[in-house]
């Protein structure tokens, strides 16, 4: 028997550390993300981020669900080139589930401006930063009506404020 001992080298260790490394990253920063909330009645219309644990995404619990209202999601609104996500609507409990395609969402810090409106409520828009994965959006309207002020491309909209002087 020889007193031999198991040893690892210094580069395999490296090598062996750059692997779980990448390894860690690519199933956190690829693993997709889901957008996923809910749309209640009340008496004043708001969008904000909750903890997924709040009683009032609970549709057992609280049973003024909104069905079909639409949720519009567009990251980094205020940039040259905005992110159109797309809509989704809500079910009949009044929850919605939106996967977002933008690479790290999520992880990365994006700005997010997200629009619902729903037949016979106020419509409801709010620009903040894209809730991280153990977060929920909470979406509360109020029953009337109302209108969004859609923002334009900025470069479309520079153009247009500059028609005056073209002619």
């Amino acid at each position: 028997m020889s007193g031999r001992k198991c040893r690892i080298s210094f580069r395999s260790g490296r090598i062996l550390l750059f692997s779980l490394i990448a390894i860690v990253a690519a199933v956190t920063g690829c693993a997709p993300y889901t957008m996923q909330g809910r749309v209640i009645e009340g008496p004043n219309s708001f969008i904000t981020v909750v903890s997924a644990d709040d009683p009032r995404l609970n549709a057992a619990t609280n049973d003024s669900g909104l069905a079909n209202v639409q949720i519009d999601v567009t990251l980094d609104p205020n940039e040259m080139r905005p992110i159109n996500e797309g809509n989704t609507y809500t079910d009949l409990s009044g929850n919605f589930s939106m996967p977002i395609s933008a690479q790290g969402a999520g992880f990365l810090m994006y700005e997010a401006q997200i629009t619902a409106t729903g037949s016979g409520f106020a419509p409801v828009q709010k620009t903040m930063p894209l809730p991280s994965g153990n977060k929920c959006i909470l979406v509360v309207l109020k029953e009337g009506k109302g209108k969004i002020n859609r923002k334009n491309n900025l470069i479309d909209e520079t153009m247009r404020m500059g028609e005056p002087y073209m002619q």
